[in-house]
């Protein structure tokens, strides 16, 4: 009797809940064409909430309530899409706590998705294996996409004018959630070639003629075209995030500002982007959107730099104050991600690296020599 008034409050209170629940669901569904209006649209609850547990908990019943592990891990990155929402309001809000609090569910959620993949079952048929190598393919599909997302995030909040605090922590908190789905991946990778290993086992095929099933099966899944739409919307992106900061570089320059660092950094972005559009009509999608990620990153940190520069220039500072936004902003934020261009060679790295600290040092001694000739002649 009392296990059975447990079960009736608890469908009482899901019922109360499920109205205003179902009210937030529509929030985002209205947007849900562009993926920058699903991110940029009201959250509904935000970890700021005392409500917000309660909100984790009704999510927590509709994956227990999913009856396959496959859907179960695509709900549960389709709910991550949700922490990405709240951890943009946040940031706007200047609320680093909750931001991270966000951050954290988030990286629960795409851990379970992850633990998922070790029950998915294999079997010994081919027709079994195939059914299991189309379950991680579906995944591997909803984890695309969600990583996706997190660029479009990084696009919003790039045009953001956050606090030094909150785009530090919101910096260092996509860091942490890239780092997990890259994990998450990479377990996928091992996954598919588990079972492309079960299926040359029981069907005795090569190992070309297994790849080419693994092909078939991510063309009529739809996983083929998803990365083709991504790869297309993050080059577009990354021309028009380009395109933005040669005109402010422009603009700057046109008010004697030196900017000959960026303008390095713009070139090297260009290149890759070439590289990136190339892979695209190889249609090598995959390899296009990992080409594409850290010119995307130059694009808005460069943005937030020239953005920076430009508002010392209006507060009134001089050329001094400004040439050590150049130092730092430049070389901490843009260098910084010469770590992520993962296509270069350790050589290539090396020499950019040089040639920015070479062009940094040039504007520092150029300001410097202004500097000087400006108080002599006072």
């Amino acid at each position: 009797m009392k296990n059975y008034a447990i079960i009736a409050f608890a469908l009482v209170s899901l019922l109360a809940f499920s109205a205003f629940a179902l009210a937030e669901e529509a929030v985002v569904s209205t947007e849900a064409t562009q993926e920058e209006a699903e991110i940029s649209a009201e959250p509904g609850i935000t970890p700021d909430s005392a409500f917000y547990g309660l909100k984790l908990g009704w999510e927590k019943l509709g994956v227990a309530f999913t009856f396959n592990q496959e859907k179960k891990a695509q709900k549960e990155l389709a709910l991550a899409k949700k922490r990405l929402m709240e951890m943009r309001k946040m940031a706007e809000k200047g609320n680093v706590k909750a931001m991270e609090r966000a951050q954290q569910k988030h990286d629960a959620l795409i851990e379970n998705a992850q633990a998922r993949l070790a029950l998915i079952q294999e079997d010994t048929t081919e027709t079994k294996a195939k059914l299991a190598a189309e379950k991680v393919i579906g995944i591997e599909r909803a984890l695309k996409a969600h990583q996706n997302r997190i660029e479009v995030l990084q696009d919003i909040l790039a045009e953001k004018n956050l606090s030094d605090e909150a785009r530090t922590a919101i910096e260092s908190a996509i860091e942490r959630m890239e780092n997990r789905t890259k994990v998450m991946e990479q377990k996928l990778e091992e996954r598919k070639e588990r079972v492309k290993t079960r299926l040359r086992a029981i069907t005795e095929k090569s190992e070309q003629e297994i790849n080419a099933e693994f092909e078939k099966i991510e063309n009529s899944s739809g996983y083929t075209e998803a990365l083709k739409k991504i790869a297309e919307k993050r080059i577009q992106k990354t021309e028009q995030a380009i395109e933005r900061v040669k005109s402010r570089i422009s603009e700057e320059e046109a008010n004697g500002i030196n900017l000959s660092a960026a303008k390095t950094h713009v070139e090297i972005a260009e290149q890759n982007l070439e590289k990136a559009k190339s892979l695209y009509q190889e249609g090598k999608y995959k390899e296009a959107i990992a080409t594409i990620k850290p010119v995307s990153n130059y694009g808005r940190n460069l943005n937030i730099v020239v953005k920076a520069m430009h508002r010392a220039r209006m507060e009134g500072k001089n050329p001094s104050e400004i040439s050590e936004i150049e130092k730092t902003q430049i070389r901490e934020r843009v260098q910084e991600r010469i770590k992520e261009m993962q296509n270069l060679s350790p050589a290539a790295k090396q020499e950019i690296k040089s040639a920015i600290r070479e062009k940094v040092q040039e504007q520092i001694q150029e300001r410097a020599k202004q500097s000087i000739k400006s108080l002599k002649s006072k």
